[in-house]
């Protein structure tokens, strides 16, 4: 079982994700991999040694790193989470049988913070380091850093830009970002329920003090970071639900996320200062069930900014 290790970081810079108490959007995004939802990252792979050391931050139920720690069993994977997060991610680990991935709870935004106070507990025993190869990337930057949809819930995507490049090794370590801009979705054929559910759910992260367009202010971000133009490859990704099943999923992602009765009891005050009512929950509800079983020529598709970065000095 990978360990899981515990900073004393301050968590209040970061724990503005409005999801984290809503168990199902975990199960949903579980069904995330490297080639259905991160394609871009196939090339930026391929082109790493096979024992690359790799920082995912925000991995979440981890089954993006999971897929590709499976296809790099030599690769040595660190992803970082809440402790809450890593509770379903540690599980998952356990249960796709792989080996090369260690967990570290701390803030996105003081990823240093894990090699200051650790903890480490195997459910059996305890240590006062990280293990010496974590500790060692930590010091001296990982291979590739990445994040997906990380960016949107936190308070301060710059310094989390900066946090990622500085968490990149000097000589060269690449930074891989894919972040949601909600003006780059479409939905076909349009209902006036999803355009209001759209509004509802820009304003859930706007009024938590979160981004919802921050997908297009990643080159911009990288910049502030320390990136140099010329090492920042900028790129538009977006997965389309058409088919039956594809629509059924998009639907459940929607219906079952931030604009929701769950969202409603666990953030009562963000999501009625957004407009969220349990009649629209409802409402929509219905909108969203017969769009995905009755729309043959529905289209729908959720965009996202993507940057990948490389790091000189």
């Amino acid at each position: 079982m990978p360990a899981v290790i515990a900073a004393k970081a301050d968590y209040r810079a970061t724990d503005s994700y409005l999801g984290r108490e809503i168990p199902e959007l975990a199960h949903i995004f579980e069904q995330r991999t490297l080639d259905n939802t991160v394609p871009y990252l196939r090339e930026v792979l391929k082109s790493l040694p096979p024992n690359f050391a790799m920082l995912d931050v925000g991995l979440g139920p981890a089954s993006i790193t999971i897929s590709i720690a499976k296809l790099y069993p030599q690769a040595t994977i660190v992803g970082l989470d809440m402790p809450d997060a890593l509770e379903i991610a540690r599980e998952n680990i356990k249960n796709a049988g792989v080996k090369n991935i260690e967990l570290v709870v701390g803030s996105a935004l003081d990823i240093k913070s894990v090699t200051k106070y650790p903890v480490v507990s195997d459910g059996s025993k305890s240590f006062d380091n990280l293990s010496p190869e974590a500790s060692t990337l930590f010091k001296h930057g990982f291979d590739l850093v990445h994040t997906h949809q990380v960016h949107e819930h936190v308070r301060d995507p710059p310094r989390l830009m900066k946090e990622l490049h500085d968490m990149a090794k000097p000589d060269g370590g690449l930074v891989c970002c894919r972040e949601l801009d909600v003006g780059l979705s479409v939905m076909y054929p349009d209902d006036p329920i999803f355009k209001k559910h759209g509004e509802i759910f820009t304003k859930l992260l706007l009024i938590n003090g979160n981004d919802p367009y921050i997908g297009r202010k990643l080159v911009s971000n990288a910049l502030k970071a320390g990136f140099k133009r010329e090492n920042i490859q900028a790129s538009i990704g977006a997965v389309a639900h058409s088919t039956l099943e594809e629509r059924r999923f998009l639907a459940r992602t929607m219906h079952t996320g931030f604009v929701t009765s769950e969202a409603l009891r666990k953030n009562p005050e963000v999501c009625k200062a957004a407009g969220l009512t349990e009649e629209f929950v409802e409402e929509s509800g219905i909108a969203w069930r017969k769009w995905a079983e009755e729309a043959e020529d529905g289209f729908g598709t959720l965009g996202s900014g993507q940057v990948v970065c490389k790091r000189h000095g």
